[in-house]
């Protein structure tokens, strides 16, 4: 296993699983009201956003933001993850992209 420390940004499911549950909340919703506005058959999927486990479609949060009156960016939070694992065969596939990239480049420099 390798481990490559780098930054790069990604939606952080939790933060935004309580983002959401705070908005509902206080815009005055419940999860009834939100699954009947989504025409979800049952609540889970909520809860799971709530709790981080999955996320909204993107088509779910269109609707949510004109429901809720807030911008989709403004349901999503956002970080910085510092932290990359992978295994040796995936550490070999990016070694050879990187490479054939580096020669793809040279080739190119010179044209």
């Amino acid at each position: 296993m390798y481990s490559f420390i780098f930054k790069y940004k990604s939606i952080m499911p939790e933060a935004t699983g309580y983002n959401l549950k705070n908005l509902i909340k206080l815009k005055g919703y419940n999860v009834k009201d939100i699954q009947n506005i989504l025409n979800l058959s049952c609540p889970q999927p909520i809860y799971r956003w709530f709790n981080g486990i999955t996320m909204p479609s993107l088509n779910h949060l269109y609707v949510l933001s004109g429901f809720l009156h807030v911008h989709m960016d403004q349901m999503i939070v956002g970080g910085y993850a510092d932290r990359y694992d992978v295994d040796d065969y995936e550490f070999s596939n990016i070694v050879f992209r990187l490479v054939n990239f580096l020669r793809v480049s040279t080739v190119l420099s010179r044209l």
